[in-house]
């Protein structure tokens, strides 16, 4: 269905400008939520190529995130000292699963 894939495509191409000045705000719970929802949206594209991206950005945030703001409540340290895995970096592995379904 054309009309259904180019809304989906527009609609990515949103969640990710969105979240991209989410996270240069430093809104960083924000952008990852709006990344989250991108990977959904990719899904529905079944675009193995965007998830891949997807997940190397996941990662980069995360790394970004935790250089700028070590001690954030979402960095890789503070999610450690709950017993959890940071965010961005579990979403990294989501898009990777994701991927791997399609």
């Amino acid at each position: 269905m054309p009309g259904k894939q180019d809304t989906a495509d527009k609609l990515y191409q949103r969640l990710m400008q969105m979240q991209e000045q989410a996270f240069r705000e430093g809104r960083f719970e924000v952008s990852f939520h709006l990344l989250a929802a991108a990977v959904h949206a990719a899904e529905e594209l079944k675009d193995i190529a965007l998830l891949e991206e997807l997940a190397v950005l996941a990662n980069s945030r995360q790394e970004e995130l935790d250089r700028k703001e070590p001690v954030h409540a979402i960095s890789t340290a503070a999610a450690h000292g709950r017993g959890n895995s940071a965010l961005f970096t579990t979403l990294a592995t989501t898009a990777n699963a994701t991927r791997a379904r399609i």
